[in-house]
């Protein structure tokens, strides 16, 4: 055998083992896609409410090569984050909740039970936005299409996470792709359905972690209260 050919062979034998190992893993499907009814989660998910925060702790080498590359050099040059990925609750017409996340095929709006079921994630947590407002169903109908319109808008962009976070690994003035969705969709909700004028506190926020540290957001009225543990696997 040549020596270009052990090569290839030392490369392409392990990511054809790593592929077959992740391949495996995502073709689990789980028995139910909806928590069972009066469960904790079921429980939860009745108390989320629009502009939650949800963060994810993910294993890097449960994703296929390329997204495993990406997650573990971001994690790899802020090697002090806990949290990589997060995502926004925004409940629809009938007050169920949906889960808004930049994810590595583009922007996802996707029903939050069937989500949390799904996710292959370490760690899971809440951040309940404060104070707790009670929708209207107008509201709730503005605030659903706002989502909808801002995933439409942001995919004809080709704005999906890995190219965010590739933009943050090269830059570190570069906001974290799934905090930026974040950001964007409390700030349209506040200016269009609460006041038209805002400054808003969340620019300097960089990074998911820091969602956790941050307590003032919008015109010092609302904040992030304590984490709730949703799913955790040491």
């Amino acid at each position: 055998m040549s020596r270009f050919a052990k090569i290839t062979a030392s490369i392409v034998l392990p990511a054809s083992i790593y592929t077959g190992y992740v391949l495996n893993l995502r073709s689990v499907q789980p028995k139910e896609t909806k928590f069972d009814i009066g469960s904790t989660e079921d429980r939860i998910m009745d108390g989320l409410s629009t502009g939650d925060v949800i963060l994810f702790r993910r294993k890097w080498y449960n994703y296929h090569i390329p997204a495993a590359f990406t997650i573990a050099s971001y994690r790899y040059k802020y090697n002090n984050i806990v949290y990589d990925h997060a995502g926004i609750i925004i409940e629809d017409t009938h007050g169920t909740p949906y889960l808004l996340e930049n994810t590595f095929s583009g922007i996802k709006l996707r029903p939050y039970d069937s989500r949390m079921i799904y996710s292959k994630a370490q760690e899971i947590i809440l951040l309940p936005l404060l104070p707790r407002v009670d929708l209207s169903n107008g509201q709730r109908i503005k605030a659903f299409k706002l989502a909808n319109e801002y995933l439409h808008e942001n995919n004809n962009k080709q704005y999906h996470e890995g190219k965010g976070l590739m933009n943050t690994i090269i830059s570190k003035d570069q906001r974290c792709p799934s905090t930026q969705v974040i950001i964007d969709m409390i700030t349209k909700l506040h200016d269009q359905m609460i006041s038209s004028s805002s400054s808003n506190d969340m620019n300097k926020i960089m990074k998911c972690d820091e969602f956790v540290t941050s307590k003032t957001i919008i015109n010092n009225k609302f904040s992030f209260g304590n984490p709730v543990v949703l799913f955790q696997n040491q």
